[in-house]
């Protein structure tokens, strides 16, 4: 039912927004930080608790909207709330998130604004719509009874996966993947794996002050830890495949 659900709000929204690209259109994703990506070798010491800790850090879910105004091709996506619910057993053994984002902002294709903190340094990231460069496989999957493309980012350190739905043309998605020829559905990198839950329209949302909200708090806070988003891309690129091999090691 959930999935039937979602793929006729899908299909409403994307047919009406046409008509009405006043309303601010809302998608909601779950979040849970960590990947198939994130995963020792099977002859590690690591490997023997590896299961454990997949149940564990599941039980970390963190919700996001996107909010798109089509009229201003302007976007917000930020995090909502955090729901911990542990497995019976562990519920006084904490899971370290080392990646966590808070929000980014698109005002035009060339400002793209994001707050995020990697190993709990912030990092108030600047840049462009392009930042991530994607290629195009021929790869289908039915996800949430859409009809998805798999992409894959160009910078292959990067193990960043998205699988996105043409049916729906619109090039936004979760975090600052846009760009695609449709709205992504179920995302992938090393630190977190995303999937969409819900979508529909935001009557109630204020996406002016909203952004106005957001951008002030980037730009009072950005001060010393600003840094250029594709270098941001290398650098947490060249932290993953450092993170590979020390578990290579293990």
């Amino acid at each position: 039912m959930k999935k039937i659900f979602l793929t006729l709000s899908l299909l409403m929204v994307i047919t009406l927004s046409a008509q009405n690209k006043e309303k601010i259109i809302k998608i909601s994703y779950s979040a849970y930080p960590i990947s198939t990506h994130d995963t020792p070798p099977e002859d590690s010491e690591l490997f023997k608790i590896h299961p454990e800790t997949v149940e564990l850090a599941k039980g970390y879910q963190y919700k996001y909207s996107l909010y798109i105004d089509l009229q201003s091709n302007q976007s917000i996506y930020k995090l909502d709330t955090i729901i911990i619910n542990k497995p019976a057993g562990t519920e006084n053994v904490q899971y370290m998130v080392n990646d966590r984002l808070d929000f980014v902002i698109k005002k035009d294709a060339n400002e793209v604004k994001k707050y995020e903190q990697i190993f709990q340094r912030e990092f108030y990231s600047e840049g462009a719509t392009e930042d991530i460069e994607w290629v195009l496989t021929d790869e289908t999957k039915v996800i949430s009874g859409m009809s998805c493309k798999k992409a894959v980012s160009k910078n292959k350190d990067m193990l960043l996966t998205v699988w996105y739905t043409d049916k729906v043309p619109v090039p936004y998605g979760p975090v600052n993947y846009f760009g695609l020829p449709g709205l992504v559905i179920w995302s992938e990198d090393f630190f977190w794996t995303t999937e969409i839950e819900k979508l529909g329209y935001a009557d109630d949302f204020d996406f002016k002050k909203e952004m106005e909200k957001i951008n002030t708090l980037f730009e009072e806070n950005k001060k010393g830890k600003t840094i250029n988003e594709s270098l941001l891309i290398i650098k947490k690129a060249e932290l993953v495949k450092s993170m590979i091999e020390q578990m290579q090691k293990s």
